[in-house]
C-alpha cells in the first residue's frame, strides 16, 4: 500500500510539470490505441453478426443441431422429453431441379416436412399464418427464389421429384406445387435454393430417406444430449452434430476472424513502438530525479515498476474507452450508415447516388448490417492492447536498472 501510494506520487509528481515533446508521443500512442480498439471492436462486432447470422440460418433450416438416420415413435419420444431438446421432428431431403419454361432449371434442396414442423421453424413468418388453410403438397420457399422465379403466393412451380422405389429404384417425376409462402433467413444460399415441401405424417413415414433433424435450447450441449442416448435405441455412426455437418466452413470463418484479429492488432505493434520511445524520453527526461529516487533507497526494480504502470495504464485505459466508443457505435451501425447515405443523397446525383452509397441493397444482400457484440471478444482487444502496452514501457525502463546516481549527481 505504502509504495503504492509513492508510486502515485511520483507520476503526479511527473505530470503535473509543462509537456514536453515526449508527452506528446504519449499522448499520440494513447488516442491510438482507443481509435484502434475502437475499429477493432466494431470490425469484430459486425463479422460477429454476419458469421452467426449464417451459422444460426444453416443450423435452424438446414443441418440442424443433430441429424439421425431414421425415425421411429422411441426416437421421437426419448428427445420429446429431453430437457435440452427444443423440437424433435422427421424430415427428408433431396436435391432436385426447378423447371421453367423458356429458362434453365434452378438447383434446389427440397426438404419434406409436416405443416406443424413448418410452423416450429418459423416458416410462416413471411407467408399465411393461418396454418388450417394451408394444404398438404404446398411448398414454401426462399424469399430470393421466389424473386428469382417471380412467383408469389398461391402460384405453382414445377419440381422434377426422384421417387425411390424398391421395385423400379429411383424414378424421377415432375409434379406441380403451389407455393404457401416464403421465408428469410438472411443467408443467400439458403433464401434462393431451399424448398420446404408440406406433406401429412403418413406420406412422411412412407418415404425411404427419413431421418429426424434435434434443435436444442443451446446448441452446444450436444454432446450431453448424445451420451444420454441408449446404446440399443441409436447405432453411434448413424449420429451426426452440427459441427460435423459443417466442419469446413465453421473452421473457415474461425479462421477468418483470427486472421482479421492479427492484421488489424499490427497497430498495437506502431503503438507499442511509439510508447517504448516516449517513454525513452521521459526517461532522459527524468534523470536526475531517477537518480535523487535511487540514492534515497528506491531499487531500480521499483522504478522500472513505475515507468512499466504508465504503459500498463496508457494500454487499459486507452482500450476501455475505445471499446467503449466501438460498443457505441456497433449497437448504432446501421442508423450512422443510414445518415451516411441520406448525406450522399443530398450531394450526388440520383444517377450516381446508388452506386456511392454504403452497402447499397442493389449490390448487397442486406436488409440491414446485423452486429454482435461478444465479451470474449472485448477481453482478447483489452489484453492485446495491454499486453503490447505494458511490455513495451517494461522494455524501455531496463536501462534504468544500469543507472548510477553517483555518476548522474555529481555535476549537480
Amino acid at each position: 500500500m505504502k509504495k503504492a501510494n509513492l508510486y502515485s506520487f511520483i507520476l503526479s509528481h511527473w505530470f503535473s510539470r509543462k509537456k514536453s515533446y515526449s508527452g506528446k508521443t504519449l499522448q499520440t500512442a494513447f488516442w491510438s490505441i482507443v481509435i484502434g480498439t475502437m475499429a477493432l471492436t466494431v470490425i469484430l462486432s459486425v463479422m460477429n453478426g454476419f458469421q452467426l447470422t449464417f451459422i444460426n440460418a444453416i443450423l435452424h433450416y438446414d443441418s440442424y443441431h443433430i441429424q439421425i438416420k431414421g425415425f421411429n415413435n422411441e426416437i421421437f419420444t426419448f428427445f420429446k422429453t429431453n430437457k435440452y431438446v427444443q423440437h424433435v421432428f422427421a424430415f427428408s431431403e433431396q436435391s432436385t431441379l426447378i423447371m421453367i419454361k423458356n429458362a434453365p432449371p434452378v438447383p434446389v434442396k427440397l426438404k419434406y416436412i409436416t405443416k406443424d414442423t413448418a410452423y416450429e421453424l418459423g416458416l410462416y413468418k413471411n407467408g399465411q399464418e393461418d396454418t388450417s388453410q394451408i394444404e398438404n403438397g404446398s411448398v414454401i420457399i426462399g424469399s430470393e427464389l421466389a424473386r428469382k422465379l417471380n412467383r408469389s403466393t398461391s402460384q405453382n412451380i414445377l419440381v422434377l421429384e426422384f421417387i425411390i422405389s424398391e421395385e423400379d429404384g429411383i424414378v424421377p417425376d415432375i409434379k406441380t406445387f403451389t407455393i404457401a409462402g416464403s421465408f428469410t433467413t438472411g443467408h443467400l444460399d439458403i433464401d434462393e435454393s431451399f424448398v420446404f415441401v408440406l406433406v401429412n405424417q403418413e406420406t412422411l413415414q412412407n418415404r425411404k430417406d427419413l431421418q429426424t433433424g434435434i434443435i436444442l435450447k443451446n446448441k452446444y450441449d450436444f454432446t450431453t444430449v448424445i451420451n444420454a442416448i441408449p446404446k440399443n435405441l441409436i447405432q453411434p455412426h448413424d449420429i451426426a452434430t452440427w459441427k460435423d455437418y459443417n466442419r469446413s466452413f465453421f473452421n473457415a470463418l474461425q479462421l477468418e476472424k483470427n486472421m482479421m484479429i492479427l492484421l488489424v492488432s499490427i497497430v498495437y505493434l506502431v503503438v507499442a513502438i511509439n510508447i517504448y520511445y516516449g517513454l525513452r524520453r521521459i526517461i532522459v527526461e527524468k534523470y536526475n530525479d531517477i537518480a535523487l529516487l535511487k540514492a534515497v533507497g528506491l531499487t531500480g526494480y521499483d522504478i522500472q515498476n513505475i515507468v512499466t504502470v504508465i504503459g500498463a495504464f496508457l494500454g487499459v485505459v486507452g482500450s476501455i474507452l475505445g471499446i467503449s466508443i466501438g460498443v457505441i457505435i456497433s449497437n448504432n451501425i446501421n442508423s450512422i450508415i443510414h445518415i451516411i447515405n441520406v448525406f450522399i443523397d443530398s450531394i450526388s446525383p440520383k444517377s450516381a447516388s446508388e452506386s456511392l452509397k454504403i452497402l447499397s441493397q442493389n449490390s448487397f444482400y442486406l436488409v440491414s448490417i446485423p452486429h454482435a457484440i461478444l465479451f470474449s471478444d472485448l477481453l482478447i482487444i483489452t489484453f492485446i492492447a495491454s499486453f503490447f502496452a505494458t511490455i513495451s514501457a517494461w522494455y524501455a525502463s531496463r536501462r534504468i536498472a544500469y543507472l548510477r546516481p553517483q555518476e548522474v549527481l555529481r555535476y549537480e
